[in-house]
This record gives C-alpha cells, sequence and structure tokens, in this order.
C-alpha cells in the first residue's frame, strides 16, 4: 500500500542544506517561492468555490476554509520578514536545517543502512569501515523539505521569537496520514524552538518541547528520530 503523499511544488526545490547557508539568497527567495505557490493555490480554490457549479449547500464553508487559508499565508509572509529582519532567528532557521539535514541522514544509516559486525580475534568490529554521512552532498530523496512541513515551521517562527505574539495562543494540527511527513514537520519547528530559546539566553536549559504518543512502537520508533535531531 502506498502512502499518500502531499503534493509537490515543480520547480521549487527546498534544499535543508541551501537554506542553512546565512548567507545565500536563495534560502528565503524560496520560502518567498513558496508562499507565492500557496496563495496562487488559494486563488484556485476560491475561484471554484464562488463557481455557479460548486454545490450552494457548501459555499460558506468552502469560502471561511479559504479565509482561513490566507490567515496561514500571512503568518508564512510573516515568518520570512523575521528571518529577514531578526539576526538570531535566522542563525536559529539556518542551524534547524543543518540539524535536520544530519538528523535525516544518520537516522537513514542506522534504519535503513545496517552495519554488520564480525568477531576478529576475540573483538567485534564493523565488517567494512564507517563512513559518516556527507551532508555537502546529501544522497537523491534526501534533505529536501515537502511544501507543506516548510510552511509549517515559516507560520510558526514569529511566534516563536517574540514570546508575547498573539498567535502563541493558536494550536496547530497538521493532519496527514502514516508516511506523510508530519514528524520531519514538528522535529524542524522543535529543533528551531531549542537553538532560538538558548540564543536568546544561554543558560536556557528548561523544557523546550513535550511530546506524546499512545502507540508503543510509534513511541519507540518517534524517540529514536528525536535522539538522532538532539544528538545532530
Amino acid at each position: 500500500i502506498k502512502p499518500v503523499l502531499p503534493r509537490e511544488i515543480p520547480g521549487l526545490t527546498l534544499s535543508m542544506r541551501m537554506l542553512s547557508e546565512e548567507a545565500n539568497p536563495a534560502g528565503l527567495e524560496s520560502c518567498d517561492l513558496l508562499a507565492e505557490a500557496y496563495v496562487a493555490w488559494i486563488e484556485e480554490q476560491q475561484k471554484i468555490a464562488k463557481a455557479k457549479t460548486f454545490p450552494a449547500d457548501y459555499r460558506e464553508t468552502a469560502l471561511r476554509h479559504v479565509d482561513e487559508c490566507r490567515k496561514c499565508h500571512r503568518r508564512i509572509m510573516d515568518g520570512i520578514q523575521t528571518l529577514r529582519t531578526d539576526r538570531e532567528t535566522r542563525q536559529a532557521f539556518a542551524w534547524m536545517n543543518q540539524a535536520m539535514l544530519m538528523q535525516q541522514l544518520h537516522y537513514d544509516l542506522a534504519s535503513n543502512h545496517r552495519r554488520t559486525w564480525v568477531s576478529r580475534g576475540g573483538a567485534v568490529s564493523l565488517a567494512s569501515p564507517y563512513e559518516a554521512p556527507n551532508i555537502s552532498d546529501p544522497p537523491a530523496g534526501k534533505g529536501q523539505w515537502r511544501p507543506f512541513q516548510l510552511a509549517f515551521i515559516l507560520m510558526n517562527v514569529r511566534a516563536i521569537a517574540d514570546n508575547l505574539h498573539a498567535d502563541r495562543d493558536v494550536v496547530d494540527l497538521i493532519w496527514f496520514p502514516t508516511g506523510g511527513g508530519k514528524t520531519e514537520a514538528y522535529l524542524g519547528l522543535t529543533a528551531f524552538s531549542v537553538f532560538r530559546r538558548r540564543l536568546r539566553n544561554p543558560d536556557d536549559a528548561g523544557t523546550t518541547v513535550l511530546m506524546r504518543y499512545t502507540l508503543r512502537l510509534l513511541t519507540t520508533q518517534q524517540f529514536q528520530r528525536a535522539a538522532s535531531l538532539i544528538c545532530a
């Protein structure tokens, strides 16, 4: 059974490595393109909802959802602007991207490319030498954000950077079936939150994030991924 995957945006590269380079303007430019693609999609949905062929019974609800999408777009734009104007927030964002790339490559190495151990002369060692993942040139399919993942992070940048922001009263829900990429989205925001708090106050060693899972196997897997992120 194939997982349900979010639609990608043709021609838009959301590279973690590129976004981790603070001095590279292409990183924030790609965020701008993401926001532009999102607002174009919102306009399409509004046209559909207002069309005569759209069921009248659902029009009010559909247009209300379009308005909610516009609010999300404004939050994304606020996040991008904060990255442009707040040096520490931009640094935390860059470090987050680097940590997420490292986490992704190391977790993949541990879970999908298990190493073989052999006994030689009474000592146990790896059958082949360990090679650290190359974060400068990640393999195909790795080190890329899905659009909704980066959008979710950008939506929350401003509120995490500003302790008094009104959006701190908002609870965002990510809904995708298993395999859709929810974990990467909230792990990214977790890393950003940790870095931003430490940049604000290097002595801030308190609890930043609470994670809770109701299934034992899922708890184990998510703990491994979170541990990979913290080590990164």
